[in-house]
């Protein structure tokens, strides 16, 4: 594609500091990790005695992505019911959970925009990672709820098929011991969250999430013949011109564009891409989301001289959001909306 010269270049080690960088390496993900396709710490402490029979949605089989990057420098903590740290960007997040959680108009979208992915006006869009994650319980109600008024401009959400086809919003495949993509409708909606909630179903989220937002799905599992069952739902809640879709799994995302190409599309990346218009180009999609250790100056530029978005996942941290929007990225994706609106506003994006 012309591109893999200057991104290689781009990428090559500073050898001046290689030794210093090793040093500061936290935990290597092991081989067994990695086999699972993510990290120890990304499992739900609930989930872990049934880690070695486990299923969760397939992932990458190369991911190199240090542990506690993949999803937010927190998630390992929130996971495990408190937050130890949270980010310093003057002042800690009024109402961030410490106990039983983890992990506007205006918004900078067009949505009258046919075909692809709504068309940002101006800045990048806040998109909070599976609702307010750093203040509710991640995927309930609750945390959709709570996205918009800590300034989200989107919510990104994960769904689950069941074998009877109903679409449940959960980023795990496994919940309290039960595999979701195995189960009926009714064994899923036995099950409680955390918080106390129901898991959500598709209809359930959108119901709740305030209008004004858009909506990125990320598909974890999708049998081929549920898929007009989401188109369907997009199109009840009047969601169909502000939902987009992505995933890791780029075989779902370009079919699902080839049954309604005007839904707005995306690719999931986890490793630094070398050729990375080949995944846009291949499924269709309009917009890269990329694990936001492995963004850089080349990678932006790419993109966006080819006419592409890019949104950066996960990150807390407002060091992290400063250093992305200086590159321009079209959006971060963060578990504490109010921080990533306060790095936009303070004139990054």
């Amino acid at each position: 594609m012309g591109l893999e010269g200057p991104l290689r270049r781009a990428r090559e080690p500073d050898r001046g500091r290689e030794g210093e960088a090793q040093r500061a390496q936290p935990r290597a993900v092991s081989p067994g990790d990695q086999q699972a396709g993510r990290a120890a710490e990304h499992v739900h402490p609930r989930s872990r005695p049934l880690a070695a029979d486990a299923r969760h949605e397939v992932q990458p089989q190369d991911r190199r992505v240090r542990a506690p990057a993949i999803h937010g420098r927190w998630s390992a903590d929130r996971r495990s019911g408190e937050i130890r740290r949270v980010p310093e960007d003057g002042a800690a997040p009024a109402g961030a959970l410490r106990h039983g959680a983890r992990d506007r108009k205006g918004t900078g979208l067009d949505r009258g925009e046919e075909g692809g992915q709504p068309a940002q006006v101006s800045g990048a869009l806040v998109i909070a990672h599976r609702g307010a994650a750093g203040y509710e319980f991640e995927n309930s109600r609750a945390a959709f709820r709570a996205a918009k008024a800590r300034g989200a401009d989107a919510i990104e959400l994960d769904i689950h098929a069941t074998v009877d086809g109903v679409l449940f919003v959960h980023h795990d495949e496994v919940v309290s011991g039960v595999h979701i993509t195995r189960s009926t409708a009714a064994q899923v909606r036995s099950l409680r969250l955390p918080n106390g909630e129901s898991v959500p179903t598709l209809e359930d989220a959108l119901a709740v999430i305030d209008s004004a937002l858009q909506v990125f799905i990320e598909v974890k599992s999708l049998p081929p013949q549920y898929d007009d069952r989401l188109f369907a739902q997009l199109d009840s809640a009047g969601a169909g011109t502000r939902s987009a879709v992505h995933g890791f799994d780029h075989r779902i995302v370009k079919r699902l564009g080839i049954a309604r190409p005007a839904l707005a599309r995306g690719v999931l990346l986890a490793s630094y891409p070398l050729r990375p218009l080949e995944a846009l180009q291949d499924t269709g999609a309009t917009a890269l989301w990329q694990e936001h250790t492995l963004i850089d100056a080349a990678l932006v530029d790419a993109l966006h001289g080819a006419g592409y978005r890019i949104y950066a996942w996960t990150v807390d941290d407002p060091d992290d959001m400063r250093r992305l929007l200086a590159l321009r990225v079209d959006g971060l994706c963060t578990n504490f909306p109010d921080v990533g609106r306060r790095a936009v506003q303070a004139g990054g994006g």
